[in-house]
Order: structure tokens, then C-alpha cells, then sequence
């Protein structure tokens, strides 16, 4: 009954609210597909800016007063891209306000856009929609400890969201005896990246330009000024060519200095089938390990040459992560010091994981390794008020 009145209640928003907020090619007065000269007649375009994100896009900003989603106040300018002279993709800030305001518009978007765009996807303060036309972003960014805002983005998705049965590996039949997609596999292609190359058809430590060619990016957004810029995290909202049924959509895409660094897809579901597929195509796993945080997952790992796989499940979802090895050492140290610059300003997190690390003697002499190995790890644990007597 809930959900009836809750669509009930949806429905006649929308309707109240006409033609204005969102809808299936754009948000407001604004279409996907819609020629720049057109806008350009109707608003002032400053700040262009290129990109290859997404492929080649250029940017604007406008200042847009009507500009009208969900009855939102927006933060002006607006920005606006263009693809072959077409508008490909818009993004903007709700106005900062207090925390409850900013999490209830958040729901309140979750709710609405759900009945227009169907299930959402969630992440760590993350919403995602894909539809055959559109994808549709909404991250909640905290400003401080009494105020945030959301930033949303919305682009023309030429990725479909349906493919043929024929393309997918089902979970139900033998993966030996199983045709698999027809995707040509350059030849000499490492084994770890040929089976990447299945999937989507990307290269690892190929450049952001050509990997943009092959696969819908978006950037995740990043609050303030990072101290790395060298490590960029991207999302993509394409459907994986094999195991369609479990892996998940808007897979997360790393770059090193635009250079593709690793490509990490979540499943929901029985991954037992997934394993056995690739373990016909690579051979036995070098490592299989119990999760050092997870007891009832375990890690499976390869590698070959500049190439590796991790793999990780229990009984209904896990993870794959392809990684171009020459990188490991470099982005794992990147990737330690900007975590414990984040534990800074979260103390309760840090009390947290100070208990898990006292109950935990596998996870303690993990995070002693990784100290060891980056003795800058250690120090920036320090500053971030750990207690460092755990570890003794």
C-alpha cells in the first residue's frame, strides 16, 4: 500500500511540475541532441573548455535563473557539453544547506527519479540511472559538518541497455562447451587482458583519449582541491559483453597519468560459474586466500606478465578487479595517503577502525605490511590521531 501512495504521490508531482525537471532526453527547456547555435541564440556561453572524457566534448557555462530540477535551488552557472556540436551532457550544484535539507532532497530525488528512470544504483553517496537515452548522477558532497549540496549530471547515453540473448554467458550452462561472444582478441593479447578486452573491449594502461572512444565515461566528482591529480576514477554505465546476469553496471575505471590503471566490477549472485569460466581461460589461481576483512569471502588472484586479476565472492556477490601491474606499487601508496588524509576529519572513523584492527589479528598485520612497505603511511596514520600502541 506504501508504494502505491508513494507513486500515487510521485505522479501527481510530476504532473504539477509539466514539462519543467527532468525528462527522457534532458532536464527543463534542454534536450540532448539540441544544436549549439540554438543555445547559444537563447543564453550567453563562456568558459569553453575541451575534454576527452566521454570522448571529445566541449564545455560551457551559462547562467541559467529558470534552470529547474525537482523545484531545486541550483547553483549558477551551469555547465554544458557539447558533442559534435550538440549538447551531450549537463551538470550543476544544488545550493549549499544544512545537512537534513540536502539528505531529504537527495531521497526526494531517489524517490521521484525512480518512477521516472527505474532502478536506481546505489554507491557511497552516489545515486546512478541508466535508461536507453539518458544517465542521470546525483552525489551528495559535504561541505563541512553542518552543510553539503548535491552535484548532478545528466548525459545522453548511446550506450543500449539491451543486448541479445546470444551475447551472454548464462549461469546455467557449461562454460567449457559455451560459445562466447563473436569479439576478435588481437592477437598476442595477454590472456588477463584478452579477458577484459571481452568484457568491454578496453585495454589496460591504454590512454584515457582511445579508452573513451570504446567506453562511456564519466568522472566521479571529487569535493575540493586534491592533493594527487595523478589518479582520476571514472565510471561507466555499459553492460559487460559476458555474465550480463550478475556483473554489475557502472563499473569503476582508474587512470594513472591518463593511462588506464585498473578496471574493478561488483556481481550480485552465485559468482561460482564466473570463477570456473575464468580458470578455464587462465589456469588455477596463483593465490586463494580467506578475505582479510570478510572471513565468509575469499580471494582468488592471477597474474601474467604486466597483467593481473583479483577475484573475490561468497555465496551471493563479490568483485573483479583487472590491474596493469607496473602501476601497483605507486597507485597503492597514492591510494593509502589520501585515505588517511581522509581519516582527518572523520575521528569516529578512525575510533572505528582502531577497533577492527584490535579484534582482527589478520587485519593488524596487514596494515603493519603496508606501513613497512610506505613508512609515509605510517606518519600520516599519526596525524590523522590514530593510535599507533595497537600495533605493538
Amino acid at each position: 500500500m506504501r508504494k502505491i501512495f508513494l507513486t500515487v504521490i510521485v505522479l501527481f508531482f510530476m504532473v504539477t511540475i509539466s514539462f519543467a525537471s527532468p525528462h527522457e532526453n534532458g532536464i527543463d527547456d534542454f534536450y540532448f541532441g539540441q544544436p549549439l547555435e540554438e543555445i547559444q541564440a537563447q543564453y550567453e556561453l563562456t568558459d569553453k573548455n575541451f575534454t576527452v572524457e566521454d570522448g571529445a566534448v566541449i564545455y560551457y557555462k551559462a547562467n541559467i535563473p529558470s534552470f529547474d530540477f525537482y523545484g531545486l535551488k541550483i547553483d549558477q552557472p551551469v555547465s554544458l557539453g557539447f558533442k559534435d556540436n550538440a549538447l551531450y551532457k549537463i551538470t550543476f550544484n544544488t545550493t549549499v544547506d544544512s545537512l537534513t535539507k540536502i539528505l531529504n532532497q537527495k531521497e526526494m530525488i531517489a524517490d521521484f527519479a525512480s518512477v521516472q528512470y527505474g532502478r536506481v544504483t546505489e554507491g557511497e553517496n552516489l545515486l546512478l540511472w541508466s535508461t536507453n537515452t539518458i544517465s542521470l548522477s546525483v552525489r551528495y558532497v559535504a561541505v563541512d559538518e553542518n552543510s553539503a549540496y548535491l552535484l548532478v549530471s545528466m548525459n545522453e547515453n548511446s550506450i543500449q541497455t539491451s543486448e541479445p540473448e546470444e551475447n551472454t554467458l548464462s549461469n546455467e550452462v557449461d562454460t567449457e562447451n559455451t560459445a562466447v561472444p563473436a569479439i576478435e582478441i588481437p592477437k598476442d593479447m595477454n590472456p588477463i587482458q584478452a579477458q577484459l578486452y571481452m568484457l568491454y573491449q578496453i585495454k589496460l594502461n591504454d590512454s584515457l583519449e582511445n579508452t573513451s572512444r570504446q567506453i562511456h565515461l564519466t568522472k566521479v566528482p571529487i569535493w575540493g582541491k586534491p592533493k594527487n591529480t595523478e589518479l582520476i576514477n571514472y565510471t561507466s554505465p555499459k553492460r559487460p559483453n559476458m555474465f550480463s546476469e550478475i556483473l554489475q553496471r557502472n563499473v569503476n575505471i582508474r587512470f594513472y597519468k591518463n593511462n588506464l590503471e585498473s578496471v574493478f566490477i561488483s556481481f550480485e549472485g552465485d559468482g561460482t560459474q564466473l570463477k570456473e569460466y575464468l580458470i578455464s581461460k587462465l589456469g588455477n589461481p596463483a593465490t586463494e586466500t580467506q578475505n582479510v576483512v570478510l572471513a565468509n569471502m575469499t580471494d582468488y588472484s592471477w597474474k601474467n606478465g604486466d597483467y593481473g586479476l583479483s577475484f573475490s565472492m561468497d555465496k551471493t556477490s563479490g568483485h573483479i578487479n583487472f590491474y596493469y601491474v607496473p602501476y601497483v606499487q605507486i597507485v597503492t601508496k597514492i591510494s593509502l595517503l589520501e585515505y588517511a588524509e581522509g581519516l582527518k576529519s572523520t575521528p569516529t572513523t578512525v575510533r572505528h577502525l582502531e577497533d577492527m584492527i584490535r579484534s582482527n589479528a589478520q587485519y593488524k598485520e596487514s596494515f603493519k605490511t603496508q606501513m613497512k612497505s610506505f613508512p609515509e603511511y605510517e606518519q600520516a596514520l599519526k596525524e590523522a590521531g590514530m593510535d599507533m600502541s595497537i600495533f605493538n
